[in-house]
């Protein structure tokens, strides 16, 4: 936690997983193949139909946990299982523990009304933030630009203008307004597509295998 890292009035709490990218992109190299070539036709796939069950601790746990010691596992492996359904797998589990660290926050009081989906793979993949959007129930945005280069401008200008208090207060009347206009993009809402919240709850939740369509 920091007090004043994003906004002079606000905290910023820094918590997540130790690792996503990197844990599709070796999904992606042990095929032998890239994350954009397993991205296609992922659409297709619907909630824990490729019949597999994947914990992404490939680099430990980092929220909540704090173990970097941890390994990664993926359950219902079948002869006819494919890399592009440990992607689907992988992208389900990242969602799913994302929402673990979400609904840690919020167990704290830490209110979280919409995610912002940076980062390269959301704004090039919409099944991700459409899984994101169903397994949080919030809704999902995804950049229409880099906003971490936005983000390091932003922080630079932080910085000015700490240095340059008479200007403080008014110029930290528009931050939040300017980050909303960084921030333009795809929005994807809980619900969208055949794989809402309710059905991995279900599907989980079932004593019996789970299977293939």
């Amino acid at each position: 936690m920091a007090p004043g890292s994003i906004h002079p009035g606000l905290t910023g709490i820094e918590a997540g997983l130790s690792a996503t990218g990197d844990i599709f992109d070796a999904i992606a190299g042990r095929a032998r193949t890239t994350v954009a070539s397993l991205s296609e036709g992922l659409d297709a796939c619907r909630a824990v139909s490729t019949g597999l069950l994947r914990l992404n601790w490939d680099n430990g746990d980092r929220t909540v946990l704090v173990n970097p010691e941890l390994s990664g596992v993926t359950f219902g492996w079948r002869l006819t299982s494919t890399a592009r359904d440990e992607f689907f797998a992988a992208i389900e589990s990242s969602g799913f523990h994302t929402r673990i660290v979400i609904d840690r926050m919020e167990e704290y009081g830490g209110p979280v009304d919409r995610i912002v989906n940076a980062g390269g793979i959301p704004q090039k993949n919409a099944t991700l933030n459409r899984v994101y959007a169903n397994v949080l129930n919030k809704t999902v945005l995804a950049p229409e630009r880099d906003v971490t280069v936005w983000g390091r401008r932003y922080s630079l200008s932080l910085s000015r203008m700490r240095r340059r208090r008479r200007f403080m207060r008014g110029c930290f009347r528009c931050s939040g307004s300017c980050i909303s206009n960084w921030a333009s993009g795809v929005l994807c809402r809980p619900g969208c597509g055949d794989d809402p919240l309710e059905a991995y709850l279900v599907a989980l939740a079932s004593s019996a295998p789970i299977s293939r369509r």
